[in-house]
């Protein structure tokens, strides 16, 4: 492990963690220097458990997903609905 390696944590199933400030870790991961004796003993209790690669890409295509919305799709119609306009 390098010196400026970080790791991004959440809290385990199940428990609520705060960090040093007093704010709850978010659901989404949070980036910690697992050097820090506080993380490193949320770490070694399994307060908190590190989010692998795999599991970060996944939340992350999963935010972006939900950023876009059901807005960005095509009508099934073909672009014929309504404009609002009398005719």
């Amino acid at each position: 492990m390098s010196e400026n390696t970080l790791l991004t944590v959440r809290a385990a199933d199940g428990r609520r963690v705060v960090t040093p400030a007093g704010a709850a870790v978010p659901a989404g991961g949070f980036r910690v220097d697992p050097r820090d004796p506080w993380w490193a003993r949320a770490l070694a209790s399994g307060d908190v458990v590190e989010l692998a690669e795999a599991d970060l890409a996944a939340m992350k295509a999963a935010s972006e997903q939900k950023k876009a919305g059901p807005a960005q799709t095509a009508p099934a119609s073909g672009g014929t609905g309504s404009t609002g306009e009398k005719k």
